[in-house]
């Protein structure tokens, strides 16, 4: 019977099925990566992968979710350098996001609605909303402060929101994670606005929705 990974080995062998299964599915996409293809990049046996996954679907979300932790870690730090004003914090989360793409290519893959759909149908419903719920407690940490100076409901559903937030001129901590997502999906537009011009418009874009985000959570002219 072959021996047990040791801890030490259970660690590198998790960060080389990271490493691998994020490359694979980058060049290939989620749904033609399979399981056997990550284990030998990562030098172990297919029966193997299961010590450290019960499915891939299941792997590729915590690849998911590491990959997020990775960038929020980011946008963590570059705010310990900001200063004080909404305006350039907000641009500092904006700048965080809009960076995820270009930083992260597999990330790039779950822009794909099949490939989302694929590992949406394979995980249990509560997991996902979880994860939704986990973004905007994110969100709604950084802008905590500058919701509660606006009055906004940020403990409000989405329904809340539908419903008529607009209406009442007030935004929740939903609606404002929303936009910033959005904004995180501009590089999937480069190729149709053009390599030339992208970097400005993304640029500008990002500077116009702070402010507004700003003036709205502050509660300053509408």
């Amino acid at each position: 019977m072959p021996r047990g990974f040791t801890e030490a080995e259970q660690d590198r062998i998790q960060e080389r099925l990271y490493a691998e299964a994020e490359r694979l599915a980058a060049s290939r996409g989620i749904r033609r990566t399979t399981i056997a293809e990550i284990a030998e990049a990562a030098g172990i046996a297919k029966g193997s992968f299961y010590r450290f996954a019960r499915s891939k679907e299941e792997f590729f979300f915590e690849l998911l979710e590491r990959a997020e932790g990775d960038i929020r870690a980011e946008i963590d730090e570059a705010l310990q350098r900001a200063g004080p004003e909404p305006e350039e914090r907000i641009q500092v989360v904006i700048e965080g996001a809009t960076s995820v793409l270009s930083g992260r290519p597999f990330l790039r893959v779950l822009t794909d609605p099949e490939e989302l759909a694929y590992l949406a149908r394979a995980l249990p419903p509560e997991r996902l909303a979880e994860h939704a719920l986990g973004d905007v407690a994110y969100f709604e940490g950084i802008l905590g402060d500058l919701l509660d100076d606006a009055g906004s409901d940020a403990t409000g559903t989405a329904e809340a929101d539908a419903a008529g937030s607009d209406a009442a001129g007030a935004l929740s901590a939903e609606v404002a994670t929303g936009v910033i997502k959005v904004l995180a999906l501009l590089p999937t537009l480069e190729g149709i606005i053009g390599p030339a011009v992208f970097p400005a418009v993304r640029d500008r874009l990002s500077r116009y929705v702070a402010d507004g985000l700003a003036r709205e959570l502050t509660g300053e002219s509408k």
